[in-house]
């Protein structure tokens, strides 16, 4: 089975790069063979773990619900039904 993950197309393609199947990880150039180095498999999960023992409690929002009618259409639908909304207009720079 050969399931490759390559990074966000274009804005990817000339900075992080990235490339994996079950056995194999494509880093920055470098190839790492997920079979034969056991202690880099034991790094990377341990690292992995670390992230999410950091990041979890900074999702403040997980779990809430998602309001029914959402801010910015609520805020469209007044400018619109009072003034319009203008056409965009190109910025000179």
């Amino acid at each position: 089975m050969n399931n490759c993950f390559l990074g966000y197309k274009e804005m990817m393609k000339n900075g992080f790069r990235l490339g994996r199947n079950q056995r194999f990880r494509l880093v920055e150039g470098v190839l790492y063979d997920m079979v034969n180095d056991p202690e880099l498999v034991a790094e990377m999960k341990a690292a992995y773990e670390k992230f999410w023992d950091e990041s979890r409690p900074l999702m403040i929002n997980d779990g809430v619900p998602l309001a029914k009618e959402k801010p910015y259409h609520i805020e469209y639908k007044a400018q619109k039904a009072s003034k319009g909304i203008p056409d965009w207009e190109e910025p000179s720079l």
